[in-house]
C-alpha cells in the first residue's frame, strides 16, 4: 500500500501532472490568486535587477539565483518568498497586486525595498497550484487501480462455515 499508493503518489509527478489535466474542472477557486514572488532589498539598484532577471528566469531558479548571484557569505542584500497567494495572505501582495488600499506593512529597515513579481491567477494553471488536493485524490485514483489490479489476480473465497461461526 505504501509503495503502489502513498509514495508512489508523492514522487510521481508525471502522473500527477497527467491526472490534474484530465481532472482540471474539478480544480477551481473561488477567489484569484497571485503567484510570484515577494522580494526584499537593500537598495533600488538591486530591486531594479532583480525585478528584470526574475522575469526572464525560471521560476524554479529564483531563490537559487539570489542566494548565490546576489547575496554574499556574510552580507545580504535580498531575500525573496516564493508564494501563492489570496487577498488578505501577503500584505506587499494584498497592497501592490491585489490594490487593498487599508493593507499595512512593516518596512524590513535592512532591506527597505520590496518588489512583487508574477502573475495573477483565476484558476490553477499547474498542479502544483492545487497540490495538495491533487495528491490526495492521485493517492485515492491509485488505491482504486491497485485494488481492482488485487482484484483481477487473485480469486476470493469465503469459508461460510468458518464465517457463520464468527458471528
Amino acid at each position: 500500500s505504501n509503495r503502489e499508493v502513498w509514495e508512489k503518489a508523492i514522487k510521481d509527478v508525471d502522473g500527477l501532472n497527467e491526472y490534474f489535466k484530465k481532472n482540471k474542472k474539478k480544480y477551481t477557486w473561488n477567489e484569484p490568486r497571485y503567484k510570484g514572488f515577494v522580494v526584499k532589498c537593500k537598495d533600488e539598484a538591486i530591486a531594479k535587477q532583480l525585478k528584470k532577471a526574475i522575469k526572464k528566469m525560471n521560476p524554479d531558479s529564483v531563490v537559487n539565483y539570489i542566494r548565490k548571484q546576489v547575496n554574499n557569505d556574510s552580507v545580504t542584500f535580498a531575500t525573496v518568498e516564493r508564494g501563492l497567494w489570496k487577498q488578505g495572505e501577503n500584505s506587499y501582495v494584498d497592497l501592490t497586486e491585489f490594490k487593498s488600499s487599508n493593507t499595512q506593512v512593516e518596512v524590513n529597515e535592512e532591506l527597505p525595498i520590496t518588489i512583487v513579481v508574477g502573475k495573477m491567477l483565476k484558476k490553477p494553471t499547474t498542479y502544483t497550484d492545487v497540490r495538495g488536493s491533487i495528491t490526495a485524490d492521485y493517492q485515492n485514483h491509485l488505491e482504486k487501480v491497485w485494488i481492482e489490479t488485487l482484484r483481477n489476480k487473485y480469486v476470493v473465497k469465503i469459508n461460510q462455515e468458518i464465517l457463520n461461526t464468527l458471528r
